[in-house]
């Protein structure tokens, strides 16, 4: 498996490609690929910091990991629909977004429904698993 290939396949599986980087460097909140003169890596990086580094030899050892990683994570496999608002207009966003989709009978696995305080004060977000988007 080489980066062509784990991009289609996370892409087919509805990983969210705000969960993950492919060309190395230090995004925020993300599972990252990197290549370097000694090898690969694959870490989480959060603000600038490296954590559960692991170094591989191959471009295939080091997608096989990440793809596992990805896979196993409860939230990169969902993408952020609605929000943040404040809840009654997130609520009301949300089923429009359903209704404007046609997917008013969702699967409540499919959806996650966070309330984090933010500087606007509390807020809501939907976040709906990226197979049950709309092509």
């Amino acid at each position: 498996m080489n980066r062509r290939e784990l991009r289609s396949t996370l892409d087919r599986e509805g990983v969210n490609p705000n969960a993950y980087a492919l060309d190395g460097g230090h995004p925020s909140e993300r599972y990252v690929l990197d290549a370097g003169p000694g090898g690969w890596a694959v870490y989480y990086s959060e603000r600038g910091h490296e954590t559960g580094r692991r170094e591989f030899a191959t471009e295939a050892e080091a997608c096989r990991h990440l793809l596992a990683l990805l896979r196993a994570a409860p939230t990169t496999h969902f993408h952020l629909v609605v929000g943040p608002l404040p809840a009654a207009d997130a609520d009301a966003a949300f089923d429009a977004w359903k209704a404007d989709h046609d997917l008013d009978d969702l699967d409540p696995g499919d959806i996650r429904v966070d309330d984090p305080v933010l500087r606007q004060g509390r807020m809501r977000r939907y976040w709906v698993r990226g197979t049950q988007l709309p092509g």
